[in-house]
Formats: structure tokens, C-alpha cells, sequence
């Protein structure tokens, strides 16, 4: 790719498309963490927490795919 066909349209596409990807690689090592935290604890919260942490894992997927397609 050369640098002058970069434009800031290219730019911002390249972007985001990194940062939502990091942002999954995230939430993965939160839903890794959450799973950690559960087995140290073991309180009546486990089950709640880790349908969030799963939540949000799928969340951040979800996004992830719509805007790469909007992208």
C-alpha cells in the first residue's frame, strides 16, 4: 500500500478496525480474569458474574462484526 492512496476515509477504516480488535482480544482476558476471580471467591454471585463477563464478551463480538460490515 502506498502512503500517499492513504487517505483519512482508509485511515480511520484501518483504525477502527485495530482498535474494535483489541478491544475483543479485551474482553477475552476479561472473561478470562471474571472465570479467576469466580474460583477464588465462590460466593453466590459466581453464576451472575460470569453470564455478564460472557455477555460482554459477545457484545464486544457483536460490535465488532457490525462495524466492520458498516465499515
Amino acid at each position: 500500500m502506498n502512503i500517499d492512496s492513504l487517505t483519512s476515509i482508509n485511515f480511520i477504516k484501518i483504525f477502527a478496525g485495530v482498535f474494535l480488535t483489541a478491544y475483543v482480544v479485551f474482553a477475552f482476558f476479561v472473561v478470562r480474569q471474571i472465570q479467576l476471580l469466580i474460583a477464588v471467591l465462590k460466593t453466590s454471585l459466581a453464576p451472575f458474574m460470569f453470564f455478564i463477563s460472557y455477555l460482554h464478551l459477545f457484545a464486544s463480538i457483536l460490535v465488532l462484526v457490525i462495524a466492520l460490515i458498516a465499515l
